[in-house]
């Protein structure tokens, strides 16, 4: 990960209605502009190259993490049968 990236987790780790649904605020539209706002001038990238980067990092974390949990699945399954 480079050091842009890293950057933007670290800030936005720091607001974490950004990212976790239990969150009161997680649905609220203007927290998350505002919470967006502080990242970017933080980071010193604009605020929709924040967003497109934060998406980036996070969807290649989902990928990986289920990556790594599918062969658990596969091997736990195998052998079994359906009745």
């Amino acid at each position: 990960m480079n050091a842009i990236a890293e950057l933007l987790s670290e800030e936005v780790r720091r607001y974490e209605h950004l990212y976790n649904p239990s969150m009161a605020g997680y649905k609220d539209a203007q927290m998350a502009s505002n919470s967006w706002r502080e990242i970017s001038s933080n980071v010193v990238l604009a605020v929709d190259l924040c967003l497109k980067m934060w998406r980036k990092l996070r969807d290649k974390y989902v990928r990986e993490k289920k990556a790594i949990r599918l062969p658990f699945v596969i091997a736990f399954l195998v052998g079994r049968t359906c009745i």
